[in-house]
């Protein structure tokens, strides 16, 4: 039989249903010890904090943003990766910040494209048109998908109305 990797925990709910909740009720064992058992920060990791920091203060001397989007509307697919220092970028193990460069606040207008606007002007900070037309065309996309889904679903729930008359009648012609 093979190796079965939930054996020896406690609890039967979860093995059942998804019940996150019974599983850790059942198997949590507290910690009293002390930190002794972590490790310290790593060079690499004190050279890229430093680095951080720096950038922290800068952003507090200007207000509180560094640096903001103009051109990109945020998305997943919308940065390659990014570092905190490009000639430290071997020392890096998690790969990808939110935007391009560390402390950049992203574009995101997903609560309404003024309000979006209205604060990056607060920061002296002027969106490019192009951003703008580029959220105009994913909504409409959006919209399109949604109306395109909708009408298949409509067209779908007839078909299976119309079979259904058409099974009923079937039935009757039969008997």
């Amino acid at each position: 039989m093979a190796n079965q990797g939930w054996e020896g925990f406690k609890g039967k709910k979860w093995r059942d249903d998804v019940d996150v909740r019974d599983f850790v009720q059942e198997n949590y064992t507290p910690y009293d010890g002390d930190e002794a058992f972590l490790a310290g920060p790593t060079e690499a990791t004190d050279k890229l904090w430093g680095e951080l920091q720096k950038l922290q203060k800068e952003e507090r001397a200007r207000g509180g943003v560094l640096e903001c989007e103009t051109e990109v509307v945020s998305g997943i697919k919308a940065y390659g990766p990014g570092y905190i220092k490009e000639d430290l970028k071997d020392l890096e193990k998690v790969v990808g910040l939110q935007t391009d460069k560390p402390l950049k606040r992203a574009f995101m207008p997903y609560g309404g494209i003024k309000m979006a606007v209205q604060a990056a002007e607060s920061m002296a900070i002027r969106p490019m048109r192009s951003s703008q037309r580029s959220l105009l065309n994913i909504t409409r996309l959006i919209i399109r998908l949604c109306l395109m889904y909708i009408h298949q679903r409509c067209w779908l729930q007839d078909t299976i109305r119309s079979l259904q008359v058409f099974q009923t009648l079937m039935a009757v012609v039969v008997l």
